[in-house]
């Protein structure tokens, strides 16, 4: 978490708004929930912003989180500007996720349950 290795150039107005909003409704759900498995991470994309500095540091297009708690799974991309839709138009499942990224997340899953819980999400259950 500490090392800068771990961050990523993202939009103030995004970090501040939309995107630390998302993170406090993580760590509600987990404290809500008890646990919830959480994958964060950049998309690059077209690289619509290009690099920064003199090490020319990439800036993501967009951001992604993928939250799963018990047999319920949802998935957000925000993209790197300051003209951020809700959560709710934010939000996925995480097979659309893992199609945008070419990730596959929570593989740990035994297939079906991962099959069943990727394809579909519920914006009641995240209280969305």
């Amino acid at each position: 978490t500490f090392y800068f290795t771990n961050c990523c150039p993202q939009n103030q107005s995004l970090n501040a708004g939309q995107w630390s909003t998302l993170e406090d409704k993580v760590r509600s759900w987990a404290k809500k929930y008890g646990q919830v498995i959480v994958y964060t991470g950049p998309i690059v994309g077209a690289n619509e912003y290009g690099t920064i500095g003199e090490n020319k540091v990439v800036v993501p297009d967009a951001f992604f989180k993928a939250v799963l708690s018990g047999n319920q799974a949802i998935a957000f991309v925000m993209y790197n500007c300051p003209n951020n839709e809700n959560m709710q138009k934010c939000s996925m499942t995480v097979d659309d996720l893992e199609v945008l990224t070419g990730l596959d997340f929570f593989q740990e899953l035994d297939d079906a349950i991962e099959e069943k819980i990727e394809s579909t999400y519920s914006l009641k259950y995240w209280n969305l």
